[in-house]
């Protein structure tokens, strides 16, 4: 397993399994421009992209791999968020760690003002 859980994610068996490729998140996001930043928090930052392959709009964050407050929010989502569905959380779709790196990809939800 290396320092991002893969072993572990495969391990649980959660209801997604796809993991995005060095060049599919590259490609997806835009190489994490600052335009395309969403939002962030205190375990990252999330980006809007697009998975080519399949046109699907998606939020990716990238976890702060700097610190272990990042690699533990990284760990606490997969474990926490993989396992619910509901009509109003998002979904989460993939992931993808690449040295060190580590990424969560969700169903895109457009902001809706009242």
């Amino acid at each position: 397993m290396d320092s991002c859980g893969e072993g572990r994610v495969e391990e649980e068996g959660l209801g997604f399994s796809y993991k995005l490729s060095y060049q599919e998140r590259k490609k997806a996001t835009r190489g994490f421009r600052g335009k395309e930043l969403l939002g962030f928090d205190g375990h990252g930052k999330v980006y809007g992209g697009t998975l080519l392959n399949c046109n699907t709009q998606v939020a990716v964050k990238r976890f702060f791999h700097e610190s272990k407050q990042g690699l533990w929010g990284f760990s606490t989502e997969i474990s926490g968020i993989g396992h619910l569905h509901h009509k109003n959380l998002v979904c989460m779709l993939g992931w993808s760690c690449r040295r060190g790196d580590p990424l969560l990809v969700y169903d895109f939800m457009p902001s809706v003002l009242p």
